[in-house]
């Protein structure tokens, strides 16, 4: 079963040096030569999928407390909230919970406003340092403290095995969970990061992860044309463009799509030659901003297009005015689709690259599928580029000037 495919004849446009022969004949050697290596020494976001242990201890955690707690305010910022808000809005779940991804005082205050008895926090740093999340936890203990709480009851940690929450939370008991040492935070939504407010919050994070699991035995098939990660990697790698255009055609996707520009900015930006620049586009919004420039400007960039095909539907009346017979009956699908379709067409008439990607239907199982071979995607990039897309010395070095100038 697939439930996401992707169409790239559009990226063989006329005139272009890159034919399909050649782009399946390079697909076919990296398979050959990294194959094996994925298999017996995968990265950490392959093999974290089987930990079957920590699903039950998470299922379970949810399923106790659900109904004990009103309102869900989960504090990360980064790897440590995109993941999740981009699983939730793509969903829609019917437990409300709030991402504070943010530092904005305007924003926590109008949290801490309420009141905070039945309001559980999820406090997530893998280091236990990142100042944003530090800063969210020391503002809500407090304010929890003000309201007559015991903060500790109402808040749990997920974090690395050591670092300070780690000690914070062995020190007043609190509940944690542990992100894995081998995940980095922009590819940990499969684990306790992603997977403990996801459950809080409704979602079934066993479709989910069996979802995952397909992304990931597509990503290691042999067969090119059925192996996504892999051709979007390729894709990246030998066309060359220095910006990569996401252009969702379902706004709930749009954090889907915050998620994919994380991966790909702060994994393969890494030297002034090699690095991607990743942009968002809403259709059909978007059509009528950036398309002018994406149309008659640079040839530069790669459009990536995306839409579910079996959207809910909802129809126009039958429409008698002539000069609208065309939309007479037609379901806002059947539009969005034409859209895409006449803006896919209208870029490679101007000899731009474009692929579109198709979701059978947005559930559980097919958004995890679709983050799973997104990471897959930047780990081929990476091997393609030789450099590690694991790390991100220059971010680090961001963080330690701001806590400079705090100091």
């Amino acid at each position: 079963m697939k439930n996401i495919s992707l169409n790239q004849k559009q990226i063989f446009v006329e005139n272009s040096a890159l034919t399909e022969d050649d782009f399946l004949s390079f697909c076919i050697n990296f398979l050959n030569k990294n194959q094996e290596e994925y298999k017996k020494n995968p990265p950490g976001f392959f093999e974290i999928l089987d930990n079957q242990e920590v699903l039950d201890e998470i299922i379970d955690f949810a399923d106790k407390n659900q109904k004990k707690w009103k309102e869900i305010v989960v504090c990360g910022i980064g790897g440590s909230a995109l993941g999740t808000k981009a699983v939730y809005n793509a969903l829609s779940p019917n437990k409300k919970i709030t991402i504070l991804e943010t530092i904005d005082p305007e924003i926590l205050a109008s949290v801490a406003q309420k009141s905070l008895a039945d309001t559980l926090f999820v406090f997530i740093s893998k280091s236990g340092t990142t100042l944003e999340t530090v800063s969210q936890f020391f503002f809500f203990k407090n304010e929890l403290k003000k309201q007559g709480l015991d903060w500790k009851k109402n808040s749990i940690f997920i974090t690395g095995e050591t670092g300070k929450f780690r000690e914070i939370a062995n020190k007043n008991k609190v509940k944690t969970f542990t992100v894995p040492e081998k995940v980095g935070g922009r590819f940990s939504v499969f684990t306790p990061v992603g997977l403990v407010p996801l459950a809080l919050a409704g979602v079934d994070i066993a479709e989910l992860i069996e979802g995952a699991k397909l992304g990931r035995k597509n990503a290691l098939s042999k067969n090119p044309k059925k192996n996504t990660a892999l051709k979007m990697a390729v894709s990246e790698f030998l066309l060359k463009k220095n910006t990569s255009v996401f252009f969702v055609y379902e706004e709930k996707l749009e954090s889907v799509g915050r998620f994919w520009r994380q991966l790909l900015a702060e994994s393969i930006g890494r030297t002034k030659k090699i690095g991607i620049l990743p942009h968002i586009a809403i259709g059909t919004r978007d059509q009528h901003s950036d398309l002018q420039l994406f149309a008659e400007g640079p040839a530069d960039k790669l459009y990536t297009f995306i839409i579910e095909k079996n959207a809910k539907k909802a129809s126009l009346p039958t429409i008698k005015d002539p000069d609208f017979a065309h939309l007479s009956k037609k379901s806002f699908s059947e539009i969005k689709k034409a859209s895409l379709k006449g803006t896919a067409k209208s870029l490679t008439e101007k000899k731009q690259t474009v692929q579109i990607m198709e979701i059978e239907e947005i559930n559980e199982e097919s958004i995890g599928e679709l983050l799973f071979t997104f990471e897959a995607e930047i780990a081929f990039l990476g091997k393609m580029f030789g450099i590690n897309p694991f790390n991100q010395p220059g971010v680090e070095n961001g963080k330690k000037i701001t806590k400079k100038l705090l100091s």
